[in-house]
């Protein structure tokens, strides 16, 4: 398996979770917060298209 596919397996794995977690906690709060980590979903996928093409990774990232 290349880079692509580990981070694409990963990623998908990761957002999996973050959706039965967010099915399964009620409280407002925790909604919220899942809400901010969802937020940086188009992120991830700009970043996993950059993997797969080959070219270069910007230096400067947004803080997560």
């Amino acid at each position: 398996m290349n880079n692509y596919n580990d981070f694409v397996t990963t990623v998908n794995k990761i957002f999996e979770l973050i959706s039965i977690t967010k099915e399964k906690i009620k409280d407002q709060d925790n909604q919220n917060y899942i809400a901010s980590i969802e937020e940086y979903k188009d992120n991830v996928k700009k970043y996993a298209d950059l993997l797969q093409s080959g070219k270069p990774i910007p230096k400067k990232v947004e803080r997560l």
